[in-house]
């Protein structure tokens, strides 16, 4: 489960205008051990979306951010991994390629 702050960091990188400078800032400010972003305001709908996603992580027993779970396209068997991957690896994964 993620604590309160998470949460509302979570809900505050959804609700953002410009969410990729927003975790840009918030990456830069968690390398530096400052934190991260501080939670915005009015983020009560996007905070419900965090907590059904965490839910969903719970549920499937993923622990970190990306985690994906698909349908493979070529084979249709359910695929799951924790962890990004580059585009090409993702496709390959995904069975787009």
């Amino acid at each position: 489960m993620l604590p309160p702050s998470r949460t509302a960091q979570g809900a505050t990188l959804r609700a953002a205008q410009d969410p990729v400078a927003l975790i840009a800032g918030h990456e830069t400010s968690m390398l530096a051990k400052r934190g991260g972003i501080s939670a915005g305001s009015d983020i009560d709908a996007q905070t419900a979306v965090v907590a059904k996603n965490t839910e969903l992580m719970t549920r499937f027993g993923f622990a970190s951010i990306p985690s994906i779970v698909a349908t493979h396209a070529q084979s249709g068997a359910l695929v799951s991994r924790e962890g990004g991957l580059p585009t090409a690896e993702l496709a390959a994964f995904l069975g787009l390629q």
